[in-house]
């Protein structure tokens, strides 16, 4: 297996932007890191915006010194990578990298949870159950009378939040509202959050909020 790689420019945008989010799990400035792997969404027609160049999750592998030795996390962090600034993000943005010798063009590269085009290729990929085209990450969605919204009016981050990115998604057509949340430590496993919300929900309880779609 071919071990993926960041590019020089892209790692130090990242080595300098982690440590400033609240979720970053390493308190201290002694760390290390490198990529674990990744994918890739789609930009295409619904759901790309203009100067949106690339829609990438890239899982970071984080080790740091602990009483008990060395731990290592990998963190999830979705980028929105593209040819021009997104008007009004820039609380959002990781950073700019240079031009290369086969492009010459800059990039704006952002943190995905606040781009609304990002977020709606994310939940489509919820809605027809489709895989990237890496084929590493697979969209479900839940059968329930709820419609998933497609992120064409509000789109929010929480900013309460210690550990993970929730994102508020609400059309403005009277249809539902709906939460995103973007796990940023990943475990290993199925998320019982995830599991227990989606059999509620496809055996029809109101008790609790619905869960309307996953990606795994």
């Amino acid at each position: 297996m071919t071990r993926p790689t960041l590019a020089p420019a892209l790692s130090g945008l990242l080595g300098a932007w982690l440590p400033r989010q609240r979720w970053f799990p390493v308190k201290s400035a002694e760390f290390t890191f490198e990529p674990a792997g990744g994918l890739r969404l789609e930009t295409g027609a619904g759901h790309g915006a203009p100067g949106a160049t690339a829609f990438e999750v890239l899982l970071v592998a984080v080790s740091y010194p602990t009483p008990g030795g060395r731990r290592t996390d990998v963190v999830q962090v979705p980028l929105s990578i593209r040819a021009e600034p997104l008007p009004g993000a820039e609380r959002a943005l990781i950073g700019e990298l240079p031009g290369t010798r086969a492009d010459a063009a800059r990039r704006w590269v952002y943190d995905g949870v606040h781009d609304a085009s990002f977020v709606a290729a994310w939940l489509e990929l919820m809605r027809h159950g489709g895989r990237t085209p890496s084929g590493n990450a697979t969209g479900h969605l839940v059968e329930s009378g709820h419609r998933l919204p497609f992120a064409t009016g509000k789109v929010k981050v929480l900013t309460g939040e210690q550990s993970n990115s929730s994102v508020i998604v609400d059309d403005n057509d009277g249809g539902t509202v709906a939460i995103v949340k973007f796990f940023r430590v990943l475990s290993e496993g199925q998320n019982p959050e995830v599991e227990i919300g989606a059999a509620l929900t496809a055996g029809r309880t109101e008790e609790v909020p619905a869960t309307l779609g996953w990606v795994s």
